[in-house]
Protein backbone atom coordinates (compact mmCIF):
# COMPACT_ATOMS: atom_id res chain seq x y z
CA UNK A 1 0.00 0.00 0.00
CA UNK A 2 2.82 2.47 0.86
CA UNK A 3 4.54 2.10 -2.60
CA UNK A 4 1.17 2.63 -4.08
CA UNK A 5 1.02 5.92 -2.39
CA UNK A 6 4.92 6.52 -2.61
CA UNK A 7 4.31 5.95 -6.71
CA UNK A 8 1.08 8.49 -6.76
CA UNK A 9 2.60 11.73 -4.92
CA UNK A 10 6.73 11.51 -6.08
CA UNK A 11 9.15 9.43 -4.08
CA UNK A 12 10.60 12.48 -2.55
CA UNK A 13 7.66 13.86 -1.49
CA UNK A 14 6.82 10.44 0.05
CA UNK A 15 10.06 10.28 2.19
CA UNK A 16 9.55 13.91 3.43
CA UNK A 17 6.25 13.11 5.11
CA UNK A 18 7.17 9.79 6.20
CA UNK A 19 10.16 11.49 7.75
CA UNK A 20 7.52 14.04 9.33
CA UNK A 21 5.58 11.18 10.61
CA UNK A 22 8.57 9.36 12.05
CA UNK A 23 9.60 12.69 13.88
CA UNK A 24 5.89 13.75 15.54
CA UNK A 25 4.46 10.27 15.90
CA UNK A 26 6.31 7.72 18.24
CA UNK A 27 3.79 5.49 17.83
CA UNK A 28 4.55 5.68 13.66
CA UNK A 29 8.09 5.21 14.58
CA UNK A 30 8.78 1.53 14.69
CA UNK A 31 6.40 0.71 11.71
CA UNK A 32 8.13 3.62 9.57
CA UNK A 33 11.65 2.33 10.20
CA UNK A 34 11.00 -0.77 9.28
CA UNK A 35 9.21 0.09 5.97
CA UNK A 36 13.20 2.17 5.66
CA UNK A 37 14.71 -1.03 6.56
CA UNK A 38 13.17 -2.70 3.28
CA UNK A 39 13.77 0.03 0.92
CA UNK A 40 16.54 -0.55 -1.02
CA UNK A 41 16.81 3.34 -2.07
CA UNK A 42 16.38 4.77 1.29
CA UNK A 43 15.58 8.25 0.45
CA UNK A 44 16.21 11.13 2.64
CA UNK A 45 13.37 13.66 1.26
CA UNK A 46 13.51 17.20 0.27
CA UNK A 47 14.30 18.44 4.49
CA UNK A 48 17.88 17.17 5.84
CA UNK A 49 17.26 18.95 8.67
CA UNK A 50 13.90 16.68 9.25
CA UNK A 51 15.71 13.45 8.68
CA UNK A 52 18.65 14.25 11.15
CA UNK A 53 15.60 15.67 13.53
CA UNK A 54 13.73 12.19 13.65
CA UNK A 55 16.48 9.80 13.29
CA UNK A 56 17.82 11.62 16.88
CA UNK A 57 14.25 11.35 17.88
CA UNK A 58 14.20 7.52 17.33
CA UNK A 59 17.47 6.96 18.89
CA UNK A 60 16.16 8.42 22.23
CA UNK A 61 12.26 7.26 21.96
CA UNK A 62 11.60 5.26 25.43
CA UNK A 63 10.95 2.06 22.62
CA UNK A 64 14.14 -0.38 23.19
CA UNK A 65 12.89 -2.04 19.42
CA UNK A 66 13.13 1.63 18.15
CA UNK A 67 16.55 2.15 19.19
CA UNK A 68 17.82 -0.94 17.63
CA UNK A 69 15.68 -0.40 14.10
CA UNK A 70 17.31 3.08 14.07
CA UNK A 71 21.10 1.79 14.72
CA UNK A 72 20.29 -0.70 12.30
CA UNK A 73 19.28 2.22 9.96
CA UNK A 74 22.33 4.04 10.31
CA UNK A 75 25.11 1.02 10.32
CA UNK A 76 22.95 -0.20 7.29
CA UNK A 77 22.40 2.85 4.78
CA UNK A 78 24.86 5.81 4.22
CA UNK A 79 22.39 7.85 5.62
CA UNK A 80 23.79 10.99 7.28
CA UNK A 81 27.41 8.98 7.80
CA UNK A 82 28.84 12.69 8.31
CA UNK A 83 26.50 13.84 10.75
CA UNK A 84 28.42 14.56 13.66
CA UNK A 85 25.03 15.28 16.21
CA UNK A 86 23.75 11.52 14.83
CA UNK A 87 26.78 9.24 15.47
CA UNK A 88 26.79 11.46 19.55
CA UNK A 89 23.46 9.74 19.63
CA UNK A 90 24.28 6.24 18.66
CA UNK A 91 26.95 6.33 20.54
CA UNK A 92 24.91 7.46 23.60
CA UNK A 93 22.01 4.90 23.02
CA UNK A 94 24.63 2.35 23.31
CA UNK A 95 26.64 3.12 25.81
CA UNK A 96 23.55 3.12 27.98
CA UNK A 97 24.71 -1.02 28.48
CA UNK A 98 20.67 -2.15 27.78
CA UNK A 99 21.64 -5.49 27.30
CA UNK A 100 18.64 -5.83 24.80
CA UNK A 101 20.53 -3.05 22.50
CA UNK A 102 23.71 -5.11 21.96
CA UNK A 103 22.89 -8.33 20.17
Amino acid sequence: MLDSIKEAVSPPVFYTVLWRCTLTVPKLRQASISYLLTERDCMLGNDITLVKSAILACLSDTNILVQRLSLELLSTRDLLVKEVDLVKAALRTLLRRDASLNR
